[in-house]
């Protein structure tokens, strides 16, 4: 990434989080779902956006947003693009990406 950390604001939920186990690769029940959304500080009726650094994990957090019923947005550009800019704000270090 041309600037590492994230874009301001963003709070993290790493997309495997939604799902089961790696062995049961399944998505956890709507109300555990809810309850990581809500943590990450999506409260009910929020717009979610998703981004990553290419956009190929936050298609999943953007199917579990619209699944649960929020209205959801995907930034394609995702942190690629945002970082490669010079007019836009980055924050902080680089986030340890979770063993998945």
């Amino acid at each position: 990434m041309p600037r590492p950390g994230h874009i301001p604001g963003a709070a993290s939920l790493y997309w495997t989080k939604a799902l089961a186990s790696k062995e049961d690769p399944v998505l956890r029940p709507p109300a555990e779902l809810r309850a990581l959304l809500e943590a990450a500080g999506a409260a009910p009726g929020d717009t979610v956006v998703t981004y990553c650094r290419t956009g190929v994990q936050a298609s999943h957090s953007y199917f579990v947003a619209r699944y649960l019923g929020y209205e959801a947005r995907l930034y394609d550009g995702s942190f690629s693009e945002w970082s490669a800019r010079d007019d836009t704000p980055v924050e902080g270090p680089p986030a340890a990406t979770p063993a998945p």
